[in-house]
């Protein structure tokens, strides 16, 4: 029996830490179809609803991003973006650096071949 809340999160931590590789995705650009690790971001699922949340400074210049899918494929992207932006709206003048992207339904069929939401 747990007896105070640092157990708890102790129990929790280990519990949970097996699923952390599931549901954080690398995020790829591919130079010469060589892919270069860009960033990360983690798999949110929200009632029917399938999302990434990454960095927003991940989104800034790349047109395209992929995700890996072992043992050597990569996938795009697929999904409508939502950047947030802080007061000045230049990610590089702000501390808020956060986007979602609301992955469509290729990403996340193919998503769920190697990751988990």
């Amino acid at each position: 029996m747990i007896t105070n809340i640092h157990e708890y999160y102790t129990k929790l931590s280990y519990e949970v830490t097996p699923q952390i590789p599931m549901c954080v995705c690398p995020i790829h650009e591919l130079n010469n179809k060589v892919p270069i690790h860009y960033g990360s971001g983690v798999l949110l699922k929200i009632a029917d609803s399938h999302f990434l949340a990454t960095a927003s400074h991940n989104l800034e210049e790349l047109k395209y991003l992929y995700f890996p899918i072992p043992p050597d494929m990569h996938y795009p992207l697929g999904g409508k973006s939502y950047r947030i932006f802080g007061p000045s709206s230049i990610y590089q003048d702000d501390k808020i650096d956060i986007a979602v992207i609301k992955l469509n339904d290729q990403t996340v069929e193919h998503l769920n071949t190697h990751y988990s939401f």
